[in-house]
C-alpha cells in the first residue's frame, strides 16, 4: 500500500507540472477504475478536495479535527509524512487508508511562488475485503486446530490424573478432613516416591505433631488462666500489707501447697516478718524474728534457709533437697523484696509445669512488691514514716464518702506537739528530728492497721479512725496522749525529752457535713485543748472545751 502511494504521488507530481487539471483528473480516474482503489483524493492545504476519484467528491472540505480521514494524523499533533492504517469507510466497508504529503518541487516555484512549499495531501483508500477474508479464514483454522488439540490433551490428562492423582488426592482429602475434625490418629499410609506420596507422608507427620501440640496447648491454656489469675489478683492493691495475704493465698492455690511462708523485712533493721498460711487456717500467723543464729529447724522457717536468703545467697528459685519445698526469692533487679517458701503437696510432687508456674508467680509478685514499695515512698513522710498530707487528704475524702454511702461513722484526730519550737531551739534540729521520728513510731504503734496517720505539717499530725464514732475516737485520742507523755525520748548523750500533745477530735456525720467542715471542727477542738492548758483532748461537740485531760 505504501509503494502504491509513492507511485501515485510521483505520477501526480509529473502531471501537476504540466498545469493540466483534466489530465490529472483522467489519471486519477484510470487508477481508480482498476477495481481495487475505492477512493483517490488530492486535498489542498486548506482542507478542500482539489482532485478526486470519484469526481463527485471534488470540492468537499475536510475538518481535520472532526472528519475520519484526517483524525488518524491530526489526533497525535503534528501530521506524519505518510500514514497507512486498516479502517472502515463511511459505509462500514474495511479499507486500507494511506495519507501522504504532496510537497512542492523546486521547478514548480516559478508558477506557485517560493512560499508554497506544501501542495496538499494525497488520500488513497483501497478495498481491504480480500485481505480481511484471508485473515478470518486463517484465524478460524487456527482456532479449530487448537480446539482439537486441547480436547485430545484433556482426554489424555484425564486418564493419567484419574489414576495417579485423583484417587491419591481423594485419600489425602479424606484424611485431612478427619484430622481437621480432631481425629489426630488418622494416617494416610501412602507409599511411593512421587509428590503425592510425599504429601501423604508429610500429612501423617503433621497429624502426629498436631496431637502433641494440642496437648501442649491445653497445658499452656491452663497455665495462661493461672497467670491471668496471678496478674489480676496481685494488681488489686498497691499497699504491701494488702498484698501479703493475697500472695500467700495465691501461692497456695497455684502450687496446691499445704503450707506457704512469706518472709519480708520487719519493723526494725535486724527484724524479719514471717507470715505462715497453713491449710485450714482462717488467717495467716505472724512472727517477727531477728537475724537467726545457729541452724535450727524450730519455728516457722529453718534458720539455715533464712540465713542463706538474708545473706543474698539465694537469688533464683530452687527446690530444697531436704524438705522438697519450693523457695522463691522475690527480687526486682538487684533488690531483694521477700521470700516465698511453699511445701510440696503430698499427692503431687512439683513437676516441670509447676516449676514454670513458680517462675511466673515469683516474677509477678516481685513486680507487685516493688510497685508497693515505690508507692509507699511516694505517700510516706520520710522522717516520721507516717503518711504524707496529700495521701491523707485523698483517704479522708474516700472515708467520708464511704461513711455517707454505708452509714458507718468516721472520726478525725488533729494532734499538735506542745512547745515543740523550744525543743528545736534548745537541743537543735537534729534532736528535733529524733523526737519527731520517735513520735511517729509511737503514733503508728497505738493505732489499728485500718487507721491512717499522717504528718499534717511541722509538728502537727492527723489520724483518720475508720468505722469509729465520737466517743470511741475520744478513747483512742486519750490513749495516744497518755502513751506519748508516759515514756521519755532518749536524745543521746544522756539527754531525755518528754513530749506532750494536744488533741482535737471530730466525727462524721455527728460534727460535720463535709470533709472541710470535719477538718475545721477537729482543728478548732485542738486549739481549745491548747488554750485549756495543753496535754489534753478536746471534742468538737463539747461546749466548754476539754472533754478529757491529763
Amino acid at each position: 500500500m505504501a509503494a502504491l502511494g509513492e507511485v501515485l504521488k510521483a505520477a501526480l507530481q509529473q502531471q501537476m507540472l504540466r498545469i493540466t487539471d483534466d489530465l490529472l483528473e483522467l489519471t486519477l480516474t484510470d487508477v481508480g477504475d482498476s477495481g481495487e482503489i475505492r477512493r483517490l483524493l488530492v486535498v489542498d492545504p486548506s482542507g478542500r478536495v482539489a482532485h478526486a476519484f470519484p469526481r463527485s467528491e471534488r470540492g468537499l472540505v475536510f475538518d481535520k479535527t472532526r472528519d475520519a480521514p484526517c483524525r488518524n494524523c491530526h489526533d497525535g499533533g503534528k501530521p506524519a509524512t505518510a500514514l497507512t492504517s486498516l479502517t472502515t469507510d463511511a459505509s462500514g466497508i474495511p479499507v486500507f487508508r494511506m495519507a501522504t504529503k504532496l510537497p512542492n518541487q523546486p521547478r514548480c516555484q516559478g508558477c506557485h511562488g517560493t512560499a508554497a512549499r506544501f501542495t496538499g495531501m494525497l488520500l488513497v483508500e483501497r478495498d481491504a475485503g480480500a485481505a480481511t477474508a484471508v485473515l478470518a479464514t486463517v484465524r478460524h483454522r487456527l482456532t479449530a486446530t487448537w480446539a482439537v488439540t486441547l480436547v485430545v490433551l484433556a482426554l489424555a490428562l484425564l486418564g493419567v490424573t484419574t489414576r495417579y492423582v485423583h484417587h491419591p488426592l481423594q485419600r489425602l482429602i479424606t484424611a485431612a478432613r478427619r484430622i481437621g475434625a480432631g481425629d489426630f490418629g488418622t494416617r494416610v499410609g501412602m507409599r511411593g516416591r512421587d509428590e503425592v506420596a510425599a504429601v501423604g507422608t508429610a500429612l501423617d507427620s503433621m497429624a502426629a505433631h498436631l496431637a502433641d501440640s494440642v496437648e501442649e496447648i491445653r497445658h499452656q491454656g491452663l497455665e495462661m488462666a493461672v497467670l491471668y489469675s496471678i496478674v489480676e489478683r496481685v494488681s488489686r492493691s498497691v499497699f504491701l500489707e494488702d498484698l501479703k495475704p493475697i500472695v500467700l493465698d495465691l501461692t497456695a492455690e497455684v502450687l496446691r501447697s499445704p503450707r506457704v511462708v512469706l518472709v519480708t523485712a520487719g519493723p526494725e533493721p535486724d527484724e524479719w516478718e514471717v507470715l505462715v498460711r497453713a491449710a485450714g487456717a482462717d488467717s495467716p500467723q505472724r512472727h517477727v524474728v531477728r537475724m537467726p543464729g545457729p541452724a535450727s529447724a524450730s519455728g516457722p522457717l529453718p534458720s539455715a534457709l533464712l540465713r542463706a536468703w538474708v545473706a543474698g545467697e539465694m537469688t533464683a528459685q530452687r527446690l530444697d533437697p531436704d524438705t522438697r519445698g519450693a523457695c522463691l526469692p522475690l527480687r526486682f533487679r538487684e533488690r531483694s523484696l521477700g521470700l516465698i517458701v511453699a511445701d510440696e503437696p503430698r499427692d503431687r510432687p512439683f513437676d516441670a509445669d509447676a516449676q514454670r508456674l513458680m517462675g511466673a508467680l515469683a516474677n509477678h509478685c516481685s513486680v507487685a512488691f516493688e510497685n508497693a514499695r515505690l508507692y509507699a515512698l511516694v505517700i510516706t513522710d520520710e522522717l516520721t514514716q507516717v503518711y504524707s498530707l496529700r495521701h491523707f487528704q485523698l483517704r479522708l475524702e474516700e472515708e467520708v464518702n464511704r461513711s455517707r454511702r454505708y452509714g458507718q461513722p468516721v472520726a478525725l484526730l488533729i494532734l499538735d506537739i506542745d512547745h515543740f519550737k523550744t525543743v528545736n531551739d534548745r537541743y537543735g534540729h537534729p534532736a528535733g528530728d529524733v523526737a519527731l521520728r520517735e513520735f511517729g513510731a509511737r503514733l503508728r504503734a497505738g493505732l489499728r492497721s485500718a487507721d491512717v496517720p499522717c504528718r499534717y505539717g511541722g509538728e502537727e499530725f492527723g489520724v483518720i479512725l475508720t468505722n469509729t464514732d465520737g466517743p470511741g475516737a475520744l478513747i483512742v485520742a486519750d490513749r495516744l496522749r497518755a502513751a506519748i507523755a508516759a515514756a521519755p525520748i532518749d536524745l543521746g548523750d544522756g539527754v531525755t525529752l518528754t513530749l506532750t500533745v494536744s488533741v482535737g477530735v471530730a466525727s462524721y456525720p455527728a460534727d460535720a457535713a463535709t470533709v472541710r467542715d470535719l477538718v475545721g471542727r477537729a482543728d478548732q477542738a485542738m486549739y481549745r485543748a491548747k488554750q485549756a492548758g495543753r496535754n489534753r483532748v478536746c471534742d468538737a461537740s463539747s461546749a466548754g472545751g476539754a472533754s478529757a485531760a491529763t
